[in-house]
Parts: structure tokens; C-alpha cells; sequence
């Protein structure tokens, strides 16, 4: 991962830290007062769109202060907002409002589109890795070795 990439990542924490708990707050206001802060016309809409934020937040984090392979770092980011998703619903009761399977499976949905797509664009911005440099290196040597024996560079 590029040094800058990585940088802005690790600090990814802070606004990720403040996001999750912007919207444990937020969900769990009683339920007529949270009627009036809900933006969106459809609650589905709210979720997905939350978590898909709150996804990819996560994934830049935890993708940078944890490097290993995109996959590696997305299925437990998407393992952790799916569990955090459940928890958040089943402790919504407490405050009124209700329990919604249709709204976990949203947080669900949205944390994954937001994680997948932050790990393409982390998969774009990625510089070549050394690895991929010298064996392009090497195809080209033996490309030129192949069609120009003359040309024999050691």
C-alpha cells in the first residue's frame, strides 16, 4: 500500500470510531424523535447507506494497520458490521423502537457494498508490488532472448 494511502488509513480510525458511535446514538433515540431525524423517506435507504459508509471506513483502517490481502481484511470488517448490525438492533428495544430483520439485513447489504468498494479502490491505487516488477523483468528477458538470440543480456 502506497505510504500516503497508508497514512490517511491508520487515521481512518477517527472519523470510523466516531461514525459507529454517531449512529449507536442515533438509533437508539425513542423512536417519535428519531421519526424527525431520519433524512431518508425509506429506512432501508438509511441503513445501507450508513453502514455502507461505516463499511468502508472500517475496511481503510483496518486494511492499513493490518496489510494483508483485501480479502483477508473485508471478511472480517464485514463479519464485525454484521455482528455490530445485530447488536444494534437487538438492543434498540430497550428505547422503544423496534427490532427489524429487513433493517439488519440492509446494515448487512450496505456494509458490504461500502467494503467492497473501498477495496477496489484500495485495489487500484495499490502500487505493483516488487514481486510483479521483477517477474515482468524476467518475461521481458526471456521475450528478448526468445526473438533476438543475438541480444543476450545476463
Amino acid at each position: 500500500m502506497d505510504q500516503r494511502i497508508a497514512a490517511i488509513g491508520r487515521r481512518a480510525v477517527i472519523p470510523a470510531g466516531l461514525l459507529t458511535l454517531a449512529w449507536l446514538v442515533a438509533t437508539h433515540v425513542p423512536q417519535p424523535a428519531a421519526a424527525r431525524l431520519n433524512i431518508f423517506e425509506s429506512d432501508w435507504l438509511a441503513h445501507g447507506s450508513g453502514y455502507l459508509v461505516l463499511g468502508a471506513c472500517w475496511m481503510l483502517y483496518v486494511s492499513a494497520r493490518f496489510p494483508a490481502s483485501l480479502l483477508r481484511c473485508g471478511l472480517p470488517v464485514w463479519a464485525a458490521m454484521i455482528a455490530f448490525g445485530a447488536i444494534d438492533e437487538t438492543t434498540q428495544p430497550i428505547v422503544g423502537r423496534s427490532c427489524s430483520l429487513s433493517d439488519w439485513i440492509s446494515d448487512a447489504v450496505g456494509s458490504a457494498v461500502g467494503i467492497a468498494g473501498m477495496g477496489a479502490l484500495l485495489y487500484r491505487l495499490a502500487p505493483r508490488s516488487r514481486k510483479e516488477e521483477v517477474l515482468d523483468d524476467i518475461h521481458d528477458r526471456v521475450h528478448v532472448a526468445e526473438h533476438h538470440p543475438e541480444r543476450h543480456d545476463p
